[in-house]
């Protein structure tokens, strides 16, 4: 375990140079430790922190503004091509797109939900029958366990959880490269 009070820098700013710093940590709404960390990586050639920004769920943002993105004839056939083996429109395609990297979170079609939520269903499945195991293992100390054609019928239900599971996470993945 390190220590973190190692990677604390402190800074004396005096009273007017804090309160101009804090002013420009809150115009650009970030805190100061953010700051200070931004600047740091600036004068030290590193990369900056990428910026996550917040998904709110409860009241989600309707406004909509209009973006106009000018495409060479062959960049739009490749995201057409794109958008349509996803399911999308090349419209909602590019929407994915940027808001896959604004939030760093995947954006799946209505395909990819819906055979994760049938992947969920029988994981949960899986989950009942393994505690139903569980209970029964417990329940009855001498008595023999439960057929191993059993299990094995769960495991078999596990990896094909993982396949599909990872199906989708590849299809995502691959919705975000453009091939040459």
């Amino acid at each position: 375990m390190s220590d973190n009070s190692n990677n604390v820098l402190s800074i004396y700013l005096g009273f007017e140079l804090k309160a101009k710093w804090l002013a420009f940590c809150a115009t650009n709404g970030t805190t100061s430790s953010k700051a200070m960390r931004g600047v740091v990586r600036k004068l030290t050639g590193r990369a900056p922190e990428p910026i996550l920004f917040k998904v709110v769920h409860e009241a989600p943002d309707r406004n909509k503004k209009r973006l106009e993105l000018r495409l060479t004839e062959s960049e739009f056939e490749c995201v057409r091509q794109l958008a349509t083996g996803a399911g999308n429109s090349p419209n909602t395609w590019v929407i994915n797109l940027v808001r896959a990297n604004l939030t760093h979170t995947p954006q799946l079609n209505f395909n990819e939900l819906q055979a994760l939520g049938m992947s969920n269903s029988n994981l949960l499945a899986i989950g009942r029958n393994l505690n139903q195991i569980a209970r029964w293992m417990n329940a009855n100390t001498g008595s023999a366990p439960p057929e191993l054609a059993y299990i094995e019928r769960l495991y078999k239900h596990v990896v094909a959880h993982t396949e599909e599971v990872t199906k989708i996470m590849r299809s995502n993945l691959d919705r975000w490269t453009i091939n040459e």
